[in-house]
Order: structure tokens, then sequence, then C-alpha cells
């Protein structure tokens, strides 16, 4: 198989098919409705919710890399490139369970070619709906995971719209967290966050996990890891307050370094993770808007009965839908020779965050 790679940078990807440009992150906006990030999802659009600052946290600005609360950690999860939902998320949720342990997941809607996160026939409504069930953190990584820096003030505003009409399309409500793709916030980045009633998440633990999705490699993750918990030890009185970004593409993540991570943070008396909205000391009322702008108020039970979420069938137009049949989320395989992950459109992910 031939590959032309595309130059380094904050969008690397390498293309095998002209019908690949048009895949977020790849695309070029500008060239209109052919790109998967100009295209909204079904629904009333989100731009004219009232966004009325709630709690005490930082809106905009430069963004928020550590928890407030000392001797905790915060696991969270970015898909990286491949952002949503992945095949190994289950894998990931269902050892998050097994710790008693919260994480919070920074979810890009529509990437890749993979279609819209509200689409039914991807599979990630059911398991964006796991993770509130399960009392864990759902954020916002843009649309189409396009550098907020690179693009127009209405392109940065159609990324968080955007993904806001695919979360309400799912939970009935859409996050007040989210988190820059490759961490790039510049001024007018900044504004508009706190415009629209964003908290900007960054961190101050890499597990550099996407350079080591090995089993002869994943020890250099552990190795950073436990070189940034060298220091701290809760019940030695030498205070933590981490946020850990890791990538829940990754097999090695879900099958190797995540216990490993929480297993480290058992021994060191930290006890088991939590999400950055608690970390944050930030109630839970206040992490997610309704329809209304008003906070959706901390669930009394996380069954959403209550809610009829507007998702995209398999097939046809889009209809309110109570219960849908479980995908797989599209795989990805590694190519040996270009030590990138490869998918089902034949599109190799090189890029991070």
């Amino acid at each position: 198989m031939s590959m032309e790679l595309a130059p380094q940078g904050t969008a690397a990807l390498a293309e095998v098919s002209d019908f690949h440009y048009c895949s977020g992150p790849a695309c070029q906006l500008s060239y209109g409705d052919k790109c998967d990030g100009n295209k909204a999802p079904n629904g009333t659009h989100t731009k004219d919710i009232p966004r009325p600052k709630l709690g005490n946290l930082t809106y905009g600005g430069g963004g928020i890399y550590k928890c407030t609360k000392k001797n905790v950690v915060a696991l969270t999860f970015d898909p990286s490139v491949d952002d949503g939902p992945y095949i190994y998320t289950t894998t990931i949720l269902d050892i998050l369970a097994e710790y008693n342990a919260k994480a919070t997941f920074f979810i890009t809607g529509n990437n890749m070619g993979k279609g819209s996160m509200d689409n039914e026939s991807t599979g990630y409504p059911q398991i964006m709906q796991r993770m509130y069930r399960e009392g864990h953190q759902i954020a916002s990584h843009t649309w189409t995971h396009q550098n907020l820096s690179d693009i127009t003030q209405i392109q940065r505003e159609n990324q968080m719209y955007y993904n806001e009409m695919a979360f309400r399309n799912i939970l009935g409500f859409f996050p007040t967290y989210m988190r820059p793709p490759y961490s790039e916030v510049n001024n007018e980045t900044q504004k508009m966050l706190f415009d629209m009633g964003y908290h900007s998440i960054l961190y101050n633990i890499n597990s550099n996990d996407y350079d080591n999705d090995k089993p002869e490699t994943i020890q250099l993750s552990k190795d950073e890891i436990n070189k940034q918990f060298a220091t701290t030890n809760a019940t030695a009185g030498y205070p933590a307050n981490f946020i850990e970004i890791a990538h829940d593409i990754h097999e090695q993540t879900a099958h190797n370094l995540t216990r490993f991570t929480l297993e480290r943070m058992k021994t060191l008396g930290f006890g088991t993770s939590i999400t950055v909205g608690e970390c944050l000391g930030d109630p839970e009322e206040n992490w997610y808007r309704s329809a209304t702008g008003a906070p959706v108020g901390a669930p009394v039970s996380r069954e959403l009965a209550n809610v009829s979420p507007t998702m995209i069938p398999s097939s046809g137009p889009s209809s309110t839908v109570s219960s849908i049949s479980l995908a797989e989320p599209t795989a990805f395989i590694r190519d040996s020779k270009f030590g990138m992950m490869i998918g089902a459109a034949g599109l190799a992910v090189v890029g991070l965050y």
C-alpha cells in the first residue's frame, strides 16, 4: 500500500485516498461543506443558549494544569487524533470500575472519517452514556480536533458549537469543561472559551503513551509516571495534585498502563482516581449545561431514562430514539512499516493530543 506522508505539524497525517482529505483534522476548512469540520450535527444550534458562569473556577484563560485538592490524582483520557470513544474504551471503563475509580474523558465528535459521535451506527452513544452512568466526567475536545489557534473565529466557534450539539443529541446536555487540541490556546481562543463558558483543562503529567504502545516500550510510560510520582507520597505527607493525560485509543494503555497507574496511586496512598471537576472542588452540577443554559444539576440517578437524545439512526433522517443497538467502534490496526495507526478508511495517524 502506497502512502504519502503529510508535513509534520499539528495535523500530521498520512493520507492514502483523496476522499480522506475531507476528514478532520486534515481537511482544510476553507474547502466548505466537503470537510467534516463544516458539517453540523442534527438538531437546534446551541449558539443562542445563555451561558452564565457557574461556580468559581477560571473560565477561558491559558488553561488549568493541576488539581486544587491535595493528595489526589485525576486520570484523563484523550483519544488522540482518532478522538471519540474507541474499541479499547470499554476495557478502560471496566478497569476503572474494578478500582472504583473515576476519570474524565475529553471527546472529539467527528474525526478521521469515523462519523459523527451521535450516529448510533458507530456505537459511540452507548459508550458515552455508560461513562455518564458510571460517574465519569465527559468533556469536550472540539468537533474535529483542529488547532484552534490556526483557524478563523467562526471556525473556532463551530468546533465548540457542533460538539455541543452532538453531546446534546446523546446526553441531553453538554459539558462546561474542554481540552484544546495540541494544548494550543492563543488569545482569541482564550476569549472565545471565556465567552462560551468553558474551563480549559490541561495537565501536569504526560504519560507519553502515544509513543509507547507496544509491549516492549510501554515500560517507558510507566517510568515517566513513576518519575512524576517519585517526589510525592500522600502517606508520608508529600502531597500530589496531578492531572494525568493518557489516550484510550492505545491497546497498551487499556491493557497495561491504566491498571499500573491505579496500583501505583494506591501504593503511594493517593487512593483512587477522581474526576477533574472533583479534583478542582467544582460541584458536579456545574460540569454540564442544559439547553436552557442552566446547570444540569447533580443527578439523583445517573440513568438517562428521562432524557430523549436525538441521535442519527444508521440510515434515514434523524429521529428520537430511546434505545440503540450496540455497534463496535471502528477499529484501527498498526502498520508495522510506518508505526502508525491505520483505520478501515486507510488513514494513518501520527498526530498527538
